[in-house]
């Protein structure tokens, strides 16, 4: 993934290692003149050229900066994008495998470190090139004060590869606590109602969950602080170490000139050399980060191609048929995971079905292969003589609307097509619901969304009948609503919609109002089976 938005920036990458090369050159040619005129000082026309190269040094630093300033601000953005548009086309049973907690670290933490980790490698060549640069100077002043140098770099370097795996691993494990914290954030969040009521669970949770967590977290990020401290004070120490053993060797050269200049460069260079190696620490990080994304089984991002191939297949329909489909959970250690044997049922086009059934019976799992959120283990779902497929899936999804117990209220207002709404039929939607005086929609959407729950769900079931799709999946809609609204929901809601040739697979336990769908299905333990009009009553 690095490589890709390395190779996706390359043009900016190459004219900053360009600009960075002109710098270094510059630079090896001050510490050139100024090493070979210390004694006797400049000559007017010396002066004249150290004039012109400082002033082009500063132009080529600007340069560069303007380079990298380019990259960075466009870097941050592109990984958040991506990853983003490769979270929406994941299939949501893995996201809901992966937990909402790793998921809001990916898009907070490890975006920004593998961003940060990308911003730092245009500067990560600056400094590279300036290195190389004065490395190679060093070498044409004096092999023997090299070789010194080149042993000390590679003590360093080896020193340095001892502390990184350390720090490698605290990196790993304080990512670790940092999904731990994350997921304690959640239970604050969600569960905020019931923290604040009961205060034996609030204390509880703090002293039992949250500070665990947390000083688990504080202690990887001290040892992983520590561990980047060593590194930089034996970096810092062996630059001292290799100025020292240069003044001891001048000793035996007699070279005052020499000497001045390798404790001039080398005291120049320990600035860059300092960054490239901390930047291995922004690099551990990415790395870590990055392992933690392709963990995740992301959809890859660039799947365009497919979205399109038999999507005719879909735009008339007679029925939707499951045909020996099941589907088993993944157990996660467990001792039993839930399981829906096969399941052979046909939805027509234009009826209303109820679906009944106690917790833990199938419904949920039914609701979530009819929406396509889950892929049957086995068995095949088809639309009239076309099977679901990948390829045609997103096609299939596209005929569906919802409102579930878990929904998010959009402000937007959408069409099927994706364009804005009909005002006038939005607004008179708004006022047969009775939600008018309360909020209006404009060309943005509902001008509010913080209701109670059953007004949140009407305003939901709004949006669902603007988007005027062909199947409506409604999850215990009325069981918010109050009697009005219930009978409203059945009696007049649910006879339009069929009255315009929709299908609605409604989840319900009104029994009252059971003899109003055109066929029921109870399920239970996995199982689904249709109950006849005196049945279902």
């Amino acid at each position: 993934m690095l490589l890709y938005y390395i190779k996706k920036f390359k043009k900016i990458m190459l004219l900053s290692g360009v600009a960075s090369l002109f710098t270094a050159s510059a630079s090896i040619a001050l510490f050139h003149m100024i090493g070979e005129s210390g004694h006797t000082g400049f000559q007017p026309l010396e002066m004249v050229v150290f004039g012109i190269l400082v002033v082009f040094l500063l132009a080529a630093s600007m340069a560069t900066s303007y380079f990298l300033s380019q990259y960075s601000s466009g870097t941050v953005n592109s990984v958040r994008q991506s990853l983003i548009k490769r979270i929406l086309r994941t299939d949501y049973g893995l996201l809901e495998k992966a937990g909402r907690a790793r998921l809001y670290n990916v898009l907070t933490n490890d975006v920004n470190a593998i961003s940060g980790a990308l911003a730092e490698m245009p500067a990560f060549i600056y400094n590279s090139f300036l290195l190389i640069a004065c490395f190679g100077y060093l070498f044409v002043l004096s092999e023997l004060m090299f070789g010194i140098l080149v042993v000390t770099a590679l003590v360093s370097f080896l020193v340095t590869r001892v502390v990184m795996a350390k720090i490698t691993r605290a990196a790993n494990t304080m990512r670790e606590h940092q999904d731990d914290v994350i997921e304690g954030y959640k239970g604050i969040l969600d569960g905020a109602k019931q923290l604040t009521v009961n205060k034996v669970r609030r204390e509880h949770f703090y002293e039992q969950r949250l500070q665990p967590v947390m000083s688990d977290l504080r202690v990887s990020e001290r040892e992983y602080g520590f561990a980047w401290d060593i590194n930089r004070n034996i970096s810092q120490v062996l630059i001292f170490i290799t100025l020292g053993t240069i003044v001891a060797v001048n000793q035996y050269l007699q070279s005052t000139e020499l000497v001045m200049s390798y404790i001039l460069i080398v005291t120049y260079i320990s600035a860059p050399f300092g960054y490239v190696m901390n930047l291995w620490q922004n690099i551990a990080r990415a790395k870590v980060s990055l392992q933690k994304i392709e963990s995740l089984q992301l959809s890859a991002e660039q799947v365009e191609q497919s979205d399109k191939l038999e999507a005719k297949s879909f735009k008339e329909w007679d029925h939707i048929t499951f045909k020996d489909v099941s589907f088993t959970y993944d157990s996660d250690g467990e001792e039993a995971a839930f399981s829906l044997p096969k399941l052979n049922l046909t939805l027509n086009k234009g009826e209303v079905l109820f679906i009944t059934g106690g917790n833990g019976s199938g419904k949920s799992t039914f609701l979530h292969l009819l929406l396509g959120l889950y892929s049957p283990s086995n068995g095949f779902i088809k639309v009239d003589d076309f099977a679901v497929t990948e390829s045609n899936l997103d096609d299939y999804r596209s005929k569906i609307t919802m409102v579930l117990p878990d929904f998010y209220l959009y402000k937007e207002l959408l069409d099927g097509d994706g364009h804005p709404v009909d005002l006038k039929k939005a607004n008179m939607l708004l006022e047969q619901f009775q939600l008018s005086h309360k909020l209006s929609i404009d060309q943005t959407g509902f001008t509010a969304t913080k209701f109670s729950q059953g007004q949140r769900k009407r305003l939901a079931l709004i949006s669902s009948i603007l988007e005027d799709k062909d199947i409506y999946v409604l999850d215990e809609w009325a069981a918010d609503q109050d009697p009005h609204f219930r009978a409203m929901f059945y009696k007049e809601l649910l006879p339009r919609l069929k009255a315009q040739g929709k299908t609605v697979i409604a989840v319900t336990h009104d029994d009252k109002y059971f003899h109003l769908a055109d066929r029921h299905i109870k399920f239970d333990q996995g199982n689904a089976k249709e109950l006849l009009s005196d049945q279902a009553a």
